[in-house]
């Protein structure tokens, strides 16, 4: 009995050895950062060139290398006090961001790439957000819209305010000449608050045609950088119907021909009874009808072969599209070459 309990005793203890944990490599401590990857700017201008330090500490008794420092951006600047880290020691590794083109919140990250570990990188990080150098002008396009000319007209009054209080701005200067638009534009430095200014801007559009204008401002009073502000405007006279694509290359086939186009309407919701189109020609079935994005209708066109060699043998060939209160939209019918793709035949799989 007592062999008995000696082997069942004797199996255990080698079952229970096999499948013990060896100490793995990675469980030894190599080179650790010390506090948080992650360094938190907070509110920053684009005249601040932010500066973190990050401290990895060798917790072994051997010495330990840093292979490389890999940046995800040319705008970071990195260093390291040292490559290789004895026992006990410490590396510093600086990380400077140039903010130049960064706008609103943002996070740059430096890779650390280390040597002889089983922790190959570390991620070292900066994150923020960047202040505009004047606060006043809008994030995005200034939308200007009328239903005719006799009212086309927009006065745009903005105050801007400077985030550092070394900045002034230079006159303001439209970056071209505009044929469909009149465009004026004044700035005026206000008494109170101090350091801030008018800016006032005035289009008139001449045209009916859809415009878009750009103002320009320059700013001064920092070292070593030349700044500007971009105010972007776009202005729209009535309503329009646009279409995707605005080409249909056809070539004589055979078989019926099926092409597609997106159309757009300056409406909420799109009514496919309201769209007409010319010319109507024998064997064109035109189908229009609505999609996910509500102002806008896909237009299924068939053509018969005979369809086809007709409208081809017509000089300056089009089809248009009118929607009531509309101005149309006109597509260029083209005889397709060997390497014209069908135009039409991929708005249904965005749309749907």
């Amino acid at each position: 009995m007592s062999r008995f309990l000696f082997l069942i005793f004797w199996i255990s203890a080698v079952v229970c050895s096999g499948n013990a944990e060896e100490p793995q490599d990675d469980d030894t401590p190599g080179l650790e950062l010390v506090g948080t990857n992650i360094a938190a700017l907070g509110e920053v201008t684009l005249l601040d060139r932010p500066q973190s330090v990050f401290v990895l500490t060798n917790r072994t008794d051997q010495t330990l290398a840093i292979r490389s420092l890999r940046r995800t951006c040319a705008c970071i600047t990195a260093s390291v006090d040292t490559m290789s880290v004895p026992p006990g020691g410490s590396a510093r590794i600086t990380m400077v961001l140039d903010l130049t083109g960064i706008q609103g919140s943002f996070k740059r990250a430096l890779w650390v790439t280390l040597a002889d570990s089983d922790r190959k990188r570390i991620l070292l990080q900066q994150a923020g957000t960047v202040l505009p150098l004047f606060n006043g002008l809008p994030d995005g396009e200034v939308a200007l819209s009328a239903p005719d000319l006799a009212t086309a007209c927009w006065t745009n009054t903005f105050i801007l305010t400077p985030t550092d209080p070394r900045l002034r701005l230079g006159t303001p200067l439209f970056a071209a000449t505009n044929s469909a638009l009149r465009q004026t534009a004044t700035l005026v430095t206000n008494a109170a608050p101090q350091g801030t200014y008018t800016l006032t801007v005035v289009l008139q559009a001449l045209t009916n045609a859809h415009a878009e204008t750009r103002l320009l401002l320059p700013v001064t009073g920092a070292e070593n950088r030349k700044d500007q502000l971009l105010l972007k405007l776009n202005a729209k006279v009535g309503q329009r119907l646009t279409v995707r694509p605005d080409q249909l290359y056809l070539r004589e086939s055979p078989r019926p021909t099926l092409n597609r186009f997106l159309l757009r309407t300056d409406t909420e919701s799109a009514d496919p009874a309201l769209l007409t189109w010319t010319p109507q020609l024998e064997g064109m079935t035109v189908t229009p009808r609505t999609v996910k994005s509500k102002s806008s209708l896909l237009v299924t066109l068939t053509l018969t072969p005979q369809a086809v060699k007709t409208w081809l043998a017509q000089p300056e060939a089009s089809l248009s599209f009118a929607y009531t209160n509309h101005a149309p939209a006109i597509i260029r019918v083209l005889p397709a070459l060997e390497d014209d793709a069908d135009a039409g035949a991929e708005e249904e799989e965005e749309e749907e």
